[in-house]
């Protein structure tokens, strides 16, 4: 049974690379894919996480998972929310869609309003690869 992994990291340190090496290197010794996590936090959560650590309230995954910490990428959960923010905003929906001088600020207050609905917990590139295929801009 292979053990669990830490890699740490600071922002351009390569951990994307070890994190997918890692992740293709357990599929390719015939880890199943729900068996397998990786979980990444912004230098804010992390300190939050933590100072939770120090004072002895729990694991890091236990800590991360009750404040809310944790990024979502259930595919699902995001179009919905995309779906949600798109109906709601119809008039930046069109401004996307039409191009022109309004498309980047519309497009911008769009992927907020997805971040919104998702309590700032949805990933970002998810976020914006879906709101670029439902506006038409992929």
């Amino acid at each position: 049974m292979l053990e669990h992994q830490v890699i740490k990291a600071s922002a351009g340190t390569g951990k994307t690379f070890a994190l997918t090496t890692r992740i293709l290197r357990l599929l390719a010794l015939g880890v199943e894919p729900e068996r397998i996590v990786a979980l990444t936090f912004s230098r804010a959560a992390a300190g939050e996480i933590f100072d939770k650590l120090v004072a002895g309230e729990g694991s890091a995954a236990e800590t991360a998972q009750k404040e809310g910490l944790l990024a979502i990428s259930d595919a699902s959960a995001i179009e919905a929310w995309v779906d949600q923010a798109i109906a709601a905003n119809p008039q930046a929906a069109a401004d996307v869609r039409e191009g022109g001088k309004k498309q980047k600020k519309a497009f911008g207050f769009m992927m907020g309003q997805v971040m919104q609905l998702s309590g700032g917990a949805a990933t970002p590139a998810q976020v914006q690869r879906l709101l670029q295929a439902k506006l038409g801009q992929s």
